[in-house]
């Protein structure tokens, strides 16, 4: 397939939309399988230079005949695939963790789509949400949450409010909302996002559940661990039925529900959820994975909590060896771990090493705040 792709470099395949949409489809796919990203991103970085090239021809040339020459897309079109092939470059980044590279390419989508549609086109409001989304992973929550608000304003003023992309651009203000700290904002976007999706896809789609469990995350913060229990539950519930058991999303909803069972105190619960969703990862991921090291973790500190320490132990100690190899020292997950080793430590009486792991995290912390400023 990649060499397929490839064939459209030749000239007189590239002026071709058809020809230019096969290759978008083959980016697309590319795109799903991680091995292949980096060929993704070559391919939509080909496609930019063509389409730029081509504009650039058209703007500089008195000559309307390459306007007219038989299968040749016109300058608007070129304009309108450049705005496309930055949009999907925009996604393959983020998929790669690219955020700041990501949210240079949605820019520029959005630029193009606002000189050729002007602001109240449903197209510009797909660019303001993606970049809104990869200004939410760069940690600029600020900037995502006015991108958001525009898309969500371009879309009411679309769509009205019963539609899937109303209920998208509901959802991401919410998420934003909430690491704002502005839990009460969020809970109530995320229940019209929730509302919205209900009504146009049923209870038992894959983002009705999304919605349920981003809303139990928000009522959890706000301490409403019985409402949140709730939700959480019943995005588990339909996880399991649209997915089965084994499942990323299936193992999200058991570690997250854990977490809920853990704050209300119910510890049998959690420990069971914790597990559950350590067993899936462990057979979908296997042991060296962020996700595993997050249920080894969770399992460790429910383990603390019910008194049995020698297990609580193993498990914390499993989380850490994770995060060690696959992040090194300095990052925050090992800040977590050591601290959390430390408190176990201190509790068997092993003072000296609840000393060392508690000093170890100081360390690191301390370190990791000094490269933020």
């Amino acid at each position: 397939m990649l060499n397929i792709a490839k064939e459209i470099q030749n000239p007189l395949l590239q002026s071709s939309i058809g020809l230019f949409n096969f290759q978008h489809n083959v980016n697309s796919i590319l795109q799903n399988v991680s091995s292949k990203r980096q060929d993704a991103a070559k391919l939509s970085t080909q496609r930019i230079l063509y389409h730029e090239k081509e504009i650039e021809q058209r703007k500089s040339s008195k000559d309307n005949s390459l306007i007219h020459e038989p299968n040749c897309a016109t300058l608007a079109l070129h304009q309108e695939a450049l705005a496309k092939t930055y949009a999907d470059h925009a996604d393959i980044q983020y998929t790669m963790q690219n955020y700041s590279q990501a949210v240079q390419s949605a820019q520029r989508s959005l630029n193009i789509r606002l000189e050729l549609f002007g602001e109240e086109h449903a197209s510009t409001a797909d660019s303001y949400h993606l970049l809104g989304v990869a200004q939410h992973e760069q940690g600029d929550f600020s900037s995502a949450l006015q991108s958001a608000q525009r898309a969500l304003d371009i879309r009411l003023k679309l769509f009205g409010e019963e539609h899937p992309s109303t209920a998208d651009s509901y959802h991401l203000p919410g998420v934003t909302q909430h690491e704002q700290g502005d839990f009460s904002s969020a809970r109530q976007s995320a229940r019209r996002a929730l509302d919205i999706k209900l009504k146009v896809f049923g209870e038992e789609h894959l983002s009705t559940a999304d919605s349920y469990h981003s809303l139990g995350v928000t009522q959890q913060a706000q301490g409403d661990f019985s409402s949140a229990l709730q939700s959480k539950q019943r995005a588990l519930n339909i996880r399991c039925k649209l997915f089965g058991k084994e499942h990323p999303s299936t193992a999200d909803s058991y570690n997250s529900l854990g977490v809920t069972q853990h704050e209300q105190g119910d510890f049998s619960s959690a420990l069971q959820s914790a597990q559950r969703a350590l067993d899936i990862r462990i057979k979908l991921f296997g042991e060296e994975h962020p996700s595993t090291a997050d249920s080894y973790h969770l399992l460790g500190v429910t383990q603390h909590e019910q008194g049995d320490f020698s297990l609580a132990l193993q498990s914390k100690q499993r989380a850490l060896d994770i995060r060690l190899k696959l992040f090194g020292e300095q990052h925050s997950s090992i800040v977590d771990s050591y601290h959390s080793l430390g408190d176990t430590q201190y509790a068997q009486g092993d003072l000296t090493s609840a000393l060392e792991s508690t000093q170890r995290a100081i360390d690191i912390r301390l370190k990791l705040f000094e490269e933020q400023s």
